[in-house]
């Protein structure tokens, strides 16, 4: 694969660059990986930010890898950073990844979790199972318990 790298603050010049960078690669991407909270810029974009990356995804036939990891790291309590899942339609072309790192100090467990579009899902899923075995079952029952906690 090629990585292409562009601007990462949610305006609209950022998918001025997107579009020319998928315009400019060959073969044409299958992914857009955006990360917000941003770490270390700390930028959070807003739905509207979310609903124009789902349509410019569905718009240009390439699924969407939001790392989400940062989500519980915000500085206003009335105004928590949103999710692209919230988007309607957004399934169609999302995944979205989180860790059990930040929220709940859990640094270096490698325990984490996916959610959306579930043909993703099943393909990481299987990927995943040729990779690995699964993580230590006491990091997965502490998991289970910090989600549950």
């Amino acid at each position: 694969g090629m990585i292409r790298s562009v601007p990462s603050e949610p305006t609209p010049q950022f998918f001025e660059a997107v579009e020319r960078a998928i315009i400019h690669s060959i073969p044409k991407p299958i992914a857009l990986i955006v990360c917000y909270p941003s770490n270390p810029t700390a930028y959070v974009p807003d739905l509207d930010f979310y609903k124009d990356l789902v349509a410019f995804a569905k718009k240009h036939d390439i699924f969407i890898l939001s790392d989400l990891a940062y989500a519980e790291v915000y500085f206003d309590e009335d105004k928590p950073p949103p999710s692209v899942l919230q988007v309607p339609g957004a399934l169609d072309v999302t995944v979205e990844f989180t860790s059990m790192s930040k929220t709940f100090s859990m640094a270096g467990w490698r325990m984490g979790f996916a959610v959306g579009n579930e043909r993703i899902i099943a393909a990481l899923a299987r990927v995943k199972s040729y990779l690995d075995y699964g993580a230590f079952t006491p990091v997965q029952v502490a998991a289970t318990a910090a989600l549950n906690g």
